[in-house]
Formats: C-alpha cells, structure tokens, sequence
C-alpha cells in the first residue's frame, strides 16, 4: 500500500535535518581532531551548513509537503546547534545570568535573523513560482523580508561595530568588568 504523502513529509521534516546536523558536528568534530588540511576543509563544510541551511532546507522541505511551522522549525537546526554549543561552552565559565545575557549578543540574534530572512526569501520564491497570491503569511514573510534588509544595510557602514560596543557596554554595567 503506497504511504500517504503527509507521512513522507514529516520523516523529510526530521530526516534531512538529523543529516544536515550530524554533518555539522562531524565536520566541527574532524575540525577539533585534525591538522591544518583537513581541518580547514572540514571547517568549510561547517560554514557552508550553517550559513546555507536555513534556506536550502527549508525549500527543499516546502517543496516535500511539509507545512510552513515544520519547515521553520527544522531548517534552522544548525544554527540552534552552534548556539546550544556555545551556551554549553560559556556555562562552564561564567554565571548563568551572564551565559543567558550572550544569548541576546549581535552574532546569536543575526545568526537568527539571517535563518529567518533566508526562509522568508525562499517561502516568497516558492510563493511565486507556484502563482500563490502573496498575501496573509506572505506578508509577515514580506515584513521579515524588509526588515532583515534594512538592518543589513544599517550595519553594513560600520561592520556592526556600534551593535557589539552597545552589547559589550551593557555586559560591563550588568556585570561588572
């Protein structure tokens, strides 16, 4: 009996990004464990997942049926890793209010700002291609769409420069230091 098409969504849903992040952690494990040829390769590979997942793995998930909540939740799987790494890491070093505090740093929230601009691109994309009117979630993807724009473009002139400084500002009045 063939499998309903909602079944074979929802093992794509979680199996494409089991692979994608067993990949990451292989290639940040071979990073930690190898020298410089080898090393620098599988550093790439962890770039590549965690800079190109969000999109890629979202397309490909929405083009497999699964809905648009599932796509978002799975597609930024790396990017939760690498976060979850760095907390894991940074818990062993400094207080739990200081550790939460790195959360709301520049580079957690682009990272996710990035994942949410790359799958609101795609969802338009996909949206457009299909001849789907481009209206009620659309336009959040839209808004997304817009703000991950502006933002680029404000930080675009100093590097972001002024977004860390505020950060490590307020870290030093939080906490001291």
């Amino acid at each position: 009996m063939p499998e309903c098409r909602h079944s074979v969504a929802t093992r794509a849903t979680w199996l494409a990004p089991a692979l994608v992040l067993a990949t990451s952690i292989g290639a940040c494990s071979l990073y930690d464990t190898t020298g410089p040829p080898l090393a620098d390769a599988a550093l790439l590979v962890y770039a590549i997942c965690l800079v190109l997942t969000p999109a890629l793995l979202f397309a490909w998930l929405r083009a497999r049926g699964a809905s648009l909540a599932a796509a978002a939740v799975a597609a930024p799987c790396v990017a939760v890793a690498w976060v979850a790494k760095e907390f894991w890491e940074l818990s062993a070093v400094f207080s739990a209010g200081e550790t939460l505090y790195y959360f709301f740093n520049p580079v957690s929230l682009g990272l996710f700002a990035t994942c949410a601009f790359q799958m609101a691109s795609a969802e338009l994309v996909a949206r457009r291609r299909a001849g789907r009117p481009l209206r009620g979630p659309a336009l959040v993807l839209a808004g997304i769409l817009a703000l991950g724009g502006a933002t680029a473009l404000a930080a675009r002139g100093s590097g972001g420069r002024e977004l860390f400084y505020a950060y490590v500002s307020l870290h030093a009045r939080l906490f001291g230091g």
